[in-house]
């Protein structure tokens, strides 16, 4: 097996698990933030673009990683320091709403760094069970 594709948005919208395996994990992850985030892209305000939880703007074909999602939560934290919490229950819902796709987008993340160690074992050819629970270390 190749190794897979960056994790870009366009990718992740259009992923399909390829076996029983891959299945079984991705029937677990709450995938609502692709479709959020495909939203915010065709729509004329955004030009394109998301915003990576709420603070790094991104186009569909950038590679999404956990480091950038680190960075987001970083970003989140400054701004929260300097600007001493949200101004109102719009903002505080905004915030709220942002951290919660950021939380999906990294468990999505997660899932993908999973596949690409399940593709290096499955060239070792090992059968499913050991496969799975080496993954469940990861």
């Amino acid at each position: 097996m190749s190794e897979l594709p960056k994790t870009t948005l366009t990718y992740l919208l259009n992923y399909i698990p390829n076996n029983d395996i891959e299945m079984m994990l991705y029937k677990k992850l709450d995938i609502t933030v692709l479709s959020s985030y495909e939203n915010d892209t065709n729509s004329r305000y955004f030009g394109g673009s998301f915003y990576l939880g709420g603070q790094i703007k991104m186009k569909p074909d950038e590679e999404i990683t956990l480091q950038k999602i680190n960075e987001v939560r970083q970003i989140s934290k400054q701004r929260l320091i300097e600007y001493g919490g949200p101004s109102n229950s719009w903002e505080a819902i905004s915030i709220e709403r942002n951290k919660m796709l950021l939380d999906q987008m990294e468990e999505i993340i997660k899932f993908h760094v999973k596949l690409s160690y399940l593709n290096k074992l499955e060239q070792i050819e090992l059968n499913n069970d050991v496969n799975l629970n080496i993954l469940s270390f990861i």
